[in-house]
C-alpha cells in the first residue's frame, strides 16, 4: 500500500477495506480527469475570446484603411498603372520623383486587400464583391495592414533628401513570423496572441534602412510546419488561381499575396520548402538561401535550439531581378553589423550577370514520388531552353532521398519527440494544418515504436517517419544523426563534383497546388524541396509553364501510381471539390476535375553560398 494511504488508514478504519480503497482511488482518478477537462474547456474558451478580439481589432484596421484609401484621390486606372510596374520600373519612378512613396504604398495596399484570391472567394458567396472584399480579408492577410507604420515610413521616404536606399519607397510584405516592434508573432498558435516583441527582426531593420515600406503581414499554417496555410486565428488562405486549392506553406500567405499581385516583393522563411512550395503553387519566384547567408535573428519559430536543419529567410517576387535586388539590398554592411556571426559575403553581381556556359545536372524523380506529367514537362522545357543558350546538361540520380526525408529530416525536426510542438498544440485550438502532426506526436514513445514496426510491415517509408517522431534516446544518438547528415551532404557534394556540375534543375514539387486540407496526405511530394534543406543548398523556384490539356490526358492515361504516395498524389491533383475537406484520401477520386491552367515551377540549385549562381541560371531561363 502507498505510504500516504497507510497513514490515512491508520486514522480512518474504513480505509482498511479493499473495496473502499478502490472506490476512493477510482474517484480520485475521475476527479483528476474531470479537473483536466474543465481546465481544457476554460482554456479553449479564453483562447476563442482572444481570437475574436484579434479579428475584431484587425477588421477595424481594415475599415480604417479602406476609409483612408477612399480619400486618396487616385483613380482605378492610376492605381492599376502603379500595380503593373515591375520592381525595377517602380524604383526608377520613385527615385526620379514621378511617384511618391505614399501614393505607391496606398495603391499596393488597395491591391493587397482586394487581391484576386479574396475576390474570387467572395464572389462565390456574395455578388456585392466590394463590400465582401473588405469583410473577408482574412482569407489572404493576417492581423492588420500596418497603417501607422506604413504612413510614417512612406512619409519619411518622401521627405528624404538622398533617396539613396536600394529599396527607397518600395512597399514590402512580411510573413507573420518576422518580429516587428509592437506586434506579436504567433506561429499560428492562438495561445501566443499578445506575444509582443520590442525590436524588429534584423532583416526588417535592414529593409527599413534601405528605404522599404513594410505594409502588411501575411498568413501562416499553425506551427509553421505544413504545406497548408491555415490557423485558428486568421483562418484559411486560398490559392489565387483556384480558391478550392491551397497556396502552399508555410509562407502561403506571401505566396497568395504576391501571386495575386497584392505585393511586389515579399519575405518568408523555408525549413522544408516553405518558400518554394508556395512559389510553385502560386506561380511566382522565390529563393531559399544557404543558412546564415541572411540573418535569422528576430525570426520567430517553435524549434528553438534545434540546429541541424534550420529555417532560412528569403524573398518572393514576380521576377528574378526582384529577388536579386532584394538579396543585394539585404547583404549590406548594416546586416553584418546587426548580426556579426554571419559570414561577410556581399552580393556578387559579377557572378549574377555572367554569361559563360554552365554544366547543369537535372533529374525528374527523387524515387519517393513520381511527379505528374506537367511537372516532368516543365523540367524538360527548362532543359530545352537552357540548352539553346549553350548550357550542357547531365542527367543525375539524387542519392538516398527517401532516407534523407523520412529519417534524417524527420529525426532532426522531432529530435525531442515533438515536445517543442506539443507544449503549444496540446493547449491550443485545433486546425486542419496541424491535425496529422498532433495525431502522431501525442502518442507515447513506446507506442510510437510499436506502431512504427507494424506500419513498417505495410509501408516502410511511413514506418520510418513514425519512428523518427519518437525522438532520439541519447546524446550519442543525436551526435550520430548529426554525423549521418554530414555524411549525406558529403556524398551528394562528391557526386556533384565528380560530374563537374555548376547547378542542378529539378521539379519544384511533385504536383500542382493540392486541394485545401489535403497537403498533409501528400507529404512524399515534399521530397523535392526538403532534400535541399537537409543539404543546406541554395534553391530558387520559378514558373516555366502551366498545366495543359495534354498534361491532363497524360495524367489519366500514362501516370501509373506505384506506391501510396503516388496514388494520393494522383487523386489530389484530379480533385477539386469542397466536399474534400470532410473526406479521406481514398474517396477523393470520386470528384474528378481538370487542373488546366495551374502554374508549374522548376527549381534551380547550387552549392552552398552560391545564391548568385542560382539567380543567374534563373535569369537565363526567364529570358525566353
Amino acid at each position: 500500500m502507498h505510504p500516504y494511504l497507510m497513514r490515512i488508514s491508520e486514522n480512518c478504519p474504513m480505509m482498511n477495506d479493499r473495496k473502499t480503497r478502490v472506490l476512493v482511488g477510482g474517484g480520485g482518478v475521475i476527479l483528476v480527469l474531470l479537473l483536466k477537462k474543465l481546465y481544457r474547456v476554460y482554456t479553449v474558451r479564453n483562447l476563442k475570446k482572444k481570437v475574436e478580439e484579434r479579428r475584431k481589432e484587425r477588421q477595424e484596421d481594415f475599415d480604417a484603411l479602406a476609409e483612408k484609401l477612399q480619400e486618396d484621390g487616385l483613380t482605378i486606372d492610376a492605381r492599376n498603372a502603379i500595380i503593373s510596374l515591375t520592381l525595377k520600373e517602380l524604383q526608377e519612378k520613385l527615385r526620379s520623383g514621378d511617384l511618391t512613396a505614399q501614393v505607391c504604398a496606398q495603391s499596393i495596399s488597395v491591391q493587397g486587400i482586394a487581391s484576386p484570391a479574396v475576390h474570387k472567394l467572395c464572389h462565390r458567396v456574395d455578388q456585392r464583391v466590394r463590400v465582401c472584399l473588405l469583410r473577408n480579408g482574412e482569407d489572404v492577410l493576417t492581423k492588420q495592414v500596418l497603417i501607422n507604420l506604413l504612413q510614417d515610413l512612406a512619409k519619411a521616404c518622401d521627405n528624404s533628401v538622398s533617396k539613396g536606399g536600394m529599396l527607397h519607397g518600395v512597399p514590402v510584405s512580411i510573413k507573420e513570423n518576422y518580429c516587428l516592434k509592437g506586434y506579436d508573432c504567433t506561429a499560428g498558435i492562438a495561445g501566443l496572441l499578445g506575444n509582443t516583441f520590442q525590436e524588429d527582426a534584423v532583416i526588417v531593420q535592414v529593409l527599413k534602412a534601405q528605404g522599404a515600406v513594410p505594409f502588411i503581414r501575411t498568413n501562416i499554417p499553425q506551427t509553421l510546419l505544413s504545406a497548408e496555410c491555415s490557423n485558428p486565428i486568421y483562418g484559411v488562405t486560398v490559392n489565387p488561381h483556384d480558391v478550392s486549392r491551397c497556396p502552399g506553406g508555410s509562407s502561403g500567405g506571401e505566396g497568395a499575396l504576391v501571386g495575386s499581385e497584392g505585393s511586389i516583393l515579399g519575405f518568408g522563411t523555408d525549413i522544408g520548402g516553405s518558400l518554394r512550395i508556395p512559389a510553385h503553387m502560386c506561380g511566382i519566384y522565390s529563393l531559399k538561401p544557404t543558412r546564415d547567408r541572411l540573418s535569422s535573428k528576430g525570426i520567430f519559430g517553435l524549434l528553438k535550439g534545434q540546429n541541424l536543419i534550420q529555417a532560412c529567410p528569403g524573398p518572393m517576387a514576380h521576377d528574378v531581378n526582384s529577388l536579386a535586388v532584394a538579396m543585394e539590398a539585404l547583404l549590406s554592411p548594416l546586416m553584418y553589423e546587426l548580426d556579426p556571426v554571419l559570414p561577410r559575403m556581399p552580393f556578387n553581381s559579377k557572378v549574377y550577370r555572367s554569361t559563360n556556359p554552365l554544366r547543369i545536372g537535372y533529374f525528374l524523380d527523387t524515387g519517393v514520388v513520381q511527379p505528374i506529367p506537367a511537372v516532368q514537362r516543365a523540367v524538360h522545357l527548362a532543359k530545352e531552353v537552357l540548352q539553346q543558350q549553350g548550357h550542357t546538361f547531365v542527367q543525375i540520380e539524387p542519392p538516398c532521398v527517401e532516407d534523407a526525408l523520412f529519417r534524417l529530416y524527420s529525426s532532426a525536426l522531432f529530435g525531442d519527440g515533438g515536445h517543442s510542438f506539443m507544449r503549444y498544440l496540446d493547449k491550443d485550438l485545433s486546425d486542419v494544418s496541424s491535425q496529422k502532426l498532433w495525431a502522431i506526436l501525442w502518442l507515447p514513445r513506446r507506442l510510437k515504436w510499436i506502431l512504427s514496426t507494424l506500419v513498417g510491415l505495410v509501408s516502410p517509408k511511413h514506418g520510418r517517419m513514425l519512428l523518427s517522431s519518437k525522438g532520439v534516446d541519447s546524446v550519442a544518438e543525436w551526435w550520430q544523426l548529426t554525423l549521418d547528415i554530414q555524411k549525406y551532404r558529403e556524398m551528394f557534394i562528391e557526386q556533384w563534383q565528380k560530374l563537374k556540375l555548376d547547378v542542378v534543375v529539378s521539379p519544384g514539387y511533385a504536383s500542382t497546388a493540392t486541394p485545401s486540407g489535403f497537403a498533409s496526405e501528400a507529404e512524399g511530394s515534399t521530397s523535392y524541396t526538403t532534400i535541399y534543406n537537409v543539404l543546406n543548398f541554395p534553391a530558387g523556384s520559378m514558373p516555366v509553364t502551366k498545366v495543359s490539356t495534354q498534361d491532363e490526358e497524360d495524367l489519366q492515361q500514362h501516370y501509373h501510381p506505384k506506391n501510396h504516395h503516388e496514388r494520393v498524389l494522383q487523386k489530389s491533383v484530379q480533385s477539386r471539390s469542397p466536399e474534400l475537406l470532410s473526406m479521406t484520401a481514398m474517396h477523393v477520386a470520386q470528384f474528378l476535375w481538370v487542373v488546366k491552367g495551374m502554374p508549374v515551377n522548376v527549381q534551380c540549385v547550387a552549392l552552398p553560398f552560391q545564391e548568385e549562381l542560382v539567380l543567374r541560371i534563373m535569369r537565363d531561363l526567364e529570358r525566353v
